[in-house]
């Protein structure tokens, strides 16, 4: 936690609940292997989905998330 700490992030919460990561062994138990940290101002915050329908053939699903990125001025330096 103390990188994000450092960088502000927060631990994001799924819009729906379930495991990311599906275990072969149907001895083992499924679990929550993937995570998302994302700032907690960000619109992405707690708005992302365990997309269950995209699992097969893989034993993990993938997360998908919105975030918002903010325009800045950047100033570009010549030699």
């Amino acid at each position: 936690m103390v990188i994000a700490d450092t960088f502000n992030l927060d631990l994001s919460t799924p819009t729906n609940s379930g495991p990311t990561r599906f275990a072969d062994n149907p001895l083992d138990s499924n679990s929550v292997l993937d995570l998302i940290f994302i700032n907690s101002h960000n619109r992405g915050f707690n708005n992302h989905t365990i997309m269950e329908n995209k699992r097969y053939p893989l034993d993990y699903v993938p997360l998908h998330v919105k975030v918002q990125i903010n325009i800045v001025d950047m100033i570009i330096y010549k030699n």
